[in-house]
């Protein structure tokens, strides 16, 4: 869980052994803030849902974006 944007490229993420990146984009990211809305994100998604998967989390939405696993070889 970052609020840091380099995490967001999903293409770099598939190339790495990530399972799930959360990343929030709130307007006042207090500590507050963050507490109430990763609480609420994490009541309402499924764990299942993180799997693999980029998740942005702003304070009206929630965005989940899958990414491949590596390829092996």
């Amino acid at each position: 869980m970052t609020q840091d944007l380099d995490f967001s490229d999903v293409r770099r993420l598939a190339s790495e052994s990530i399972t799930a990146v959360v990343i929030l984009r709130l307007a006042d990211p207090n500590l507050q803030a963050i507490a109430a809305r990763v609480l609420a994100v994490f009541r309402t998604i499924p764990e299942p849902q993180f799997d693999r998967a980029l998740v942005v989390v702003t304070d009206r939405k929630i965005r989940i974006r899958r990414f491949m696993p590596p390829a092996s070889g």
